[in-house]
């Protein structure tokens, strides 16, 4: 009978271990819910189960649209990682999880924003504006014209030459108009070249070279229009 009763218990031991390994552990569930600093919930946000001992990763989930969330863990001590965009990182050390279900609570979430101070933006005009008929170049804050006058800025605009006489020319032709400020100028029409030399280059806006001149310009036989464009200061007294 002993020997009958020690080989049924070795034919069953491992029936009993198989059936031990396929048995499912017991879990519990780790409940919470996150807010932010103004009592909203904070949905959609990540929550990492981490052992305690070595901060492995054994679980974790997905706050609902109310901050709720929802854990399973098995009987153990671990931590809690809430990550959250816009959010401080949060650690809830010491959950430990026994034989019953564990209730956070609420946890609050703190905002990763900073409050600057005052940001000021300028913007800067570009060095040339193509428009459709003409180019436009702004040389009003060109520190390389500083003590020049009109004949050297243009002389350093492409296109447009300026022999050691002052004499204008626009892609090789001298048959060019000058303007001031698109009218005509006596002293200009008389003697450009001298006129030219006479207005300092640190009142002069921008320059514009319109070499398809529309009908509101004579410009029978010409092959373009310089037009010098004046600062507008204005100062009492």
């Amino acid at each position: 009978m002993n020997k009958l009763l020690l080989i049924v218990s070795l034919l069953t031991l491992p029936i009993l271990r198989l059936y031990a390994q396929d048995e499912p552990s017991t879990t519990y569930p780790i409940t919470g819910k996150l807010e932010d600093t103004e009592k909203k919930p904070v949905p959609f946000a990540n929550v990492a189960l981490l052992a305690a001992k070595d901060s492995t990763l054994l679980g974790g989930g997905t706050a609902d649209e109310n901050g709720l969330f929802t854990i399973p863990a098995e009987p153990g001590n671990y931590l809690l990682k809430i990550t959250f965009l816009a959010m401080d990182e949060k650690i809830i050390p010491n959950v430990r999880v026994a034989a019953q279900p564990v209730a956070l609570g609420t946890i609050t979430l703190t905002s990763s924003s900073r409050v600057l101070e005052e940001l000021v933006v300028q913007g800067e005009k570009s060095q040339m504006d193509l428009q459709l008929d003409k180019r436009v170049f702004n040389v009003g804050k060109d520190l390389a014209n500083i003590g020049g006058n009109a004949s050297d800025i243009l002389n350093n605009m492409p296109s447009v030459t300026v022999d050691v006489e002052g004499n204008v020319a626009l892609r090789g032709s001298g048959n060019v108009r000058i303007l001031i400020d698109g009218k005509q100028s006596g002293m200009v029409g008389l003697n450009p070249a001298e006129a030219l030399r006479q207005i300092p280059a640190d009142l002069i806006e921008s320059v514009e070279i319109i070499t398809n001149p529309s009908s509101r310009y004579d410009a029978e036989g010409e092959v373009g229009i310089l037009n010098i464009v004046m600062k507008k200061i204005s100062a009492t007294g």
